[in-house]
């Protein structure tokens, strides 16, 4: 028998804050702050997107929902049951997003925060030409929050193994029209000094 209940938080924020003390993600980050770096990164873009209309499909009620999203997804990494580490990263993702979607079903969590979540941490590692995971989406295909994490995780991750500001700019200009579409990059381009103030604060 399945029981659901209803959310009795004040707030969808104090709902995710809940839900990642529940699960532990220290130990796959020598920095336990990574996530809520990614979240920040993802509301400095998303802002700059919504005031240049980058995204068609983004508004300003959109936000929130996506930054959360940010915050939660690394959280099918703490569900896998794999020692070997390309094992995690092909299953964390997917793991994560149908982990999430039963917990918020159960909380009868907002469907658009769901839909917004679940999307993003099960897509935030596809590529733009498609040699990314799980799904091998590329270019339009993936949804245009999951691309926005994905550049933000993967600038922070990058800052964490001790690489300076300038040298991970080199490398998502690398990646432009490969890991990153070019709008997006080209987004955090003229994001950069927020973001890099951000990581280092």
């Amino acid at each position: 028998m399945c029981f659901r209940f209803r959310n009795p938080f004040q707030t969808d924020d104090l709902l995710i804050e809940l839900i990642k003390a529940g699960f532990d993600l220290t130990k796959y980050y020598d920095d336990r702050d990574h996530t809520t770096r990614v979240a920040k990164i993802t509301k400095i873009l998303l802002k700059k997107a919504a005031k240049k209309k980058t995204f068609e499909e983004l508004s300003s009620s959109e936000i929130p929902k996506i930054v959360m999203a940010a915050g939660l997804h690394d959280i099918g990494k703490c569900l896998v049951g794999y020692s070997d580490e390309e094992e995690m990263k092909e299953a964390h993702t997917r793991l994560g997003a149908n982990t999430l979607a039963e917990v918020f079903w159960n909380l009868e969590v907002d469907l658009g925060v769901q839909r917004y979540i679940c999307m993003a941490v099960e897509a935030h590692h596809e590529h733009f030409d498609g040699n990314g995971y799980p799904a091998g989406l590329s270019g339009k295909e993936i949804p245009f929050h999951a691309a926005v994490i994905g550049i933000a995780n993967f600038y922070d991750c990058q800052k964490d193994k001790l690489k300076s500001h300038s040298e991970v700019m080199d490398l998502i200009k690398e990646e432009s029209g490969k890991r990153f579409a070019p709008v997006v990059v080209e987004l955090f381009n003229t994001c950069e000094k927020d973001i890099s103030r951000v990581v280092s604060s």
